[in-house]
């Protein structure tokens, strides 16, 4: 498999390789926090049909959008969510504008 350079994550972490699965929640999730989808119990459901509280991305959980938020860049998504159900999750939660 040929990986992509990219400097600034080379530079932090030489070794490191985030492998996400092909489908959409889990690979979703996997660009939304940096982590292995598997860390997640949504994560590890395609497609995400639990319908529940604790099925989706924390709000408090650290994401990309919420980090370049924090520094003060505007945040966006367009598209589909599948990252958790409302009224429990939603973009918004996550300092998505």
């Amino acid at each position: 498999m040929r990986w992509l350079p990219s400097r600034g994550f080379d530079r932090t972490a030489p070794d490191a390789r985030l492998v996400a699965p092909p489908w959409c929640s889990p690979t979703r999730i996997s660009l939304y926090t940096g982590r292995n989808p598997g860390r997640l119990a949504a994560g590890l459901e395609e497609p995400l049909r639990t319908r529940a509280d604790g099925n989706g991305i924390p709000a408090g959980h650290p994401t990309l959008p919420s980090i370049l938020r924090d520094a003060g860049y505007d945040t966006a998504m367009y598209g589909k969510w599948h990252c958790g159900w409302l009224p429990w999750y939603s973009p918004a939660a996550h300092r998505l504008q």
